[in-house]
């Protein structure tokens, strides 16, 4: 408050308050809001320094890594029975792409796509596709993009969205590993995998990658060592029926093949 001399007839001063009100002044309290303002600012960069300086050190050593590792793995996606044609070639900036050769190319340039950060979803990232535990929806760089739907189910029945992973895409007598809850989430441990993303009735053979595309996956490599498979012995294992053992019934076996030398491409 500021105080005004007013002087009185006979001469005498008094001493008069003069009160300044604030109440309608319009700049009163914008230095506050501005520096609340600004430290929400800086709270909040330093929170994702510190999310991606910690990410990239989770990821440190944990395959597959960035500019070290280039996976091949092969891939088919079915709708309802019916086997769909390979994407066409696309690249994420990651570095995850695939040739239009039915093949996941696993190929990180950063953390973003390394390590733990390797998945389905960060894949189809750059495909314009969207995946999630209900539904696929193909990207626009499909000539006529699609949507598999459990809403949609397959031909009236009730269906579910499910992947079925082989560790070893080159042993056909492997039982596939089902998944059907966080897809997007699922992560490439290893090269040499064959990945079936199918909208089918629950309880349904989910089919493997033609055999096309598993010899692709020969003749490219798979890039490094196949989960389960030990340095040195072959990657293939077929199954084969052997004459009738005295007449009275057929002896089933698994046999090893020769493989295909790693090639990286």
């Amino acid at each position: 408050m500021a105080k005004n001399s007013v002087r009185e007839a006979g001469g005498a001063k008094r001493s008069q308050v003069q009160r300044i009100s604030t109440v309608d002044n319009p700049d009163s309290g914008r230095p506050g809001l501005f520096v609340a303002a600004l430290g929400a600012i800086l709270v909040a960069g330093i929170a994702a320094v510190v999310f991606f300086a910690a990410n990239r050190e989770s990821n440190i050593g944990v395959a597959p890594e960035a500019n070290a590792d280039h996976w091949h793995s092969a891939y088919l996606i079915n709708d309802c029975g019916v086997d769909l044609p390979p994407t066409g070639q696309f690249e994420n900036p990651a570095g995850l792409h695939t040739h239009g050769d039915g093949l996941l190319h696993i190929h990180p340039f950063n953390p973003a796509a390394s390590g733990y950060n390797a998945t389905l979803g960060q894949y189809f990232s750059a495909y314009d596709a969207e995946l999630t535990d209900e539904s696929f929806t193909t990207g626009f760089t499909d000539v006529a993009p699609m949507t598999l739907s459990e809403s949609a189910g397959c031909g009236g029945e009730d269906a579910v969205l499910q992947l079925a992973v082989w560790d070893n895409a080159f042993d056909e007598t492997a039982e596939p590993r089902i998944i059907t809850e966080n897809l997007a989430d699922f992560r490439f441990e290893s090269p040499g995998m064959a990945i079936t993303l199918a909208l089918l009735p629950e309880g349904a053979e989910i089919p493997r990658p033609p055999a096309d595309r598993i010899t692709a996956l020969a003749e490219t490599g798979p890039g490094g060592s196949i989960a389960g498979v030990e340095e040195g012995e072959s990657p293939f294992v077929t199954t084969t029926t052997e004459p009738p053992a005295d007449g009275d019934g057929a002896t089933t076996e698994a046999t090893v093949e020769g493989g295909a030398d790693d090639v990286d491409g």
